[in-house]
């Protein structure tokens, strides 16, 4: 089939330039995901390969063939939307069978591969129940069975999930990435939910303004941010304004001063001596009572008891930065609000960006 491969895409919407020479390469058969918040652009690049939306500059290929300028009835696409979408005056068979009758194949062949991808989604036996008969989740199966029925080159998803409380979201999210390793279809999925994109996607590309921040496997977007905003959006993440007196190349060990304090941490790009900031995710902080001596001394001014975790508020200094902890276990019980304690940064989890 071939992945996806946009070169230097310029796009506008309403007059405004809302996409500025963007380029990637999506893998054969890759479930990629388009990552950010409301107003990035993550929308405005799915219509565009859909082809409902126009380029101003630039190329879209699906594998070797080029669509930029081809409407969006002959790039062969699934595309699965927000709001369903579904005519609610047909049946869940005549929703999903449409894409098959509007390409001409044959009655046996529609009856066939109707009821072949309603199985797959849970869907047997709801064949003569029309939408409005249906539960939000089970519309949403109908919409991706009526998406892959047709075998399309590339599927595309625009916030799918959505409109779905929070078990059906998991139990629908399972079940799109089921069928699309089995389909091995090349898929762009659009969302602003940082777990939905941890837990479905091959890669992601986490966008700000138009622009793709970074893109990288799940791992690497988490484990490795390449800047603030990354590591803010994806996971909780602490963000500390801290110097360095010295330069420091990509993937080196650097030391910076920090509330009072010197740590070391690692650069994530090359660090330039002057301001920095310095990332550390929650879970990735450790606390000590203030006898160990090491670490920075801080106190515990809020504490929250999850149950499987228990989520700590610590200020470095009476007007100091403040730090989130996360703690898994019982063991933390006995830190309580008010308590003196260091905190402990892991070296090697600790990243520095330019500020």
């Amino acid at each position: 089939m071939g992945g996806i491969s946009i070169g230097g895409v310029s796009v506008s919407y309403a007059g405004n330039r809302i996409i500025e020479k963007l380029s990637l390469t999506i893998k054969d058969g890759a479930f990629f995901t388009l990552l950010g918040p409301s107003g990035c652009g993550k929308t405005t690049l799915l219509r565009t390969l859909a082809g409902f939306l126009p380029v101003d500059a630039g190329e879209i290929l699906f594998g070797n063939t080029d669509v930029t300028l081809w409407p969006a009835h002959k790039r062969d696409i699934g595309m699965v939307f927000q709001d369903y979408a579904l005519f609610p005056d047909k049946t869940v068979f005549d929703n999903v069978a449409y894409g098959l009758r509007a390409r001409k194949r044959d009655e046996t062949t529609i009856r066939a591969r109707t009821g072949e991808y309603l199985e797959r989604v849970g869907l047997s036996g709801f064949e003569s129940r029309r939408p409005a008969e249906l539960s939000g989740g089970q519309r949403q199966r109908v919409a991706l069975a009526r998406a892959l029925v047709i075998a399309p080159q590339v599927l595309l998803m625009d916030e799918p999930l959505s409109n779905l409380d929070a078990k059906l979201r998991v139990q629908v999210r399972e079940t799109i990435r089921d069928l699309q390793k089995e389909a091995a279809i090349t898929t762009v999925f659009v969302t602003h939910d940082q777990e939905e994109a941890l837990a479905l996607s091959d890669a992601i590309g986490l966008m700000r303004a138009g622009r793709v921040e970074q893109m990288g496997t799940p791992v690497e977007i988490y484990s490795m941010p390449v800047s603030a905003y990354v590591a803010d959006f994806v996971g909780a993440a602490n963000v500390i304004a801290a110097t360095t007196q010295v330069y420091a190349s990509k993937g080196a060990d650097v030391e910076v001063q920090m509330a009072g304090a010197r740590i070391v941490a690692r650069s994530v790009t090359d660090i330039p001596a002057g301001p920095v900031k310095v990332l550390a995710r929650q879970e990735d902080v450790q606390l000590y009572a203030p006898e160990t001596g090491s670490g920075i001394p801080g106190t515990v001014f809020r504490r929250q008891y999850l149950g499987s975790r228990t989520h700590y508020k610590v200020r470095f200094e009476s007007d100091g930065p403040v730090l989130s902890v996360e703690r898994t276990g019982l063991d933390h019980g006995s830190i309580q609000e008010g308590a003196a304690v260091r905190v402990v940064l892991d070296k090697a989890r600790t990243l520095v960006v330019p500020r």
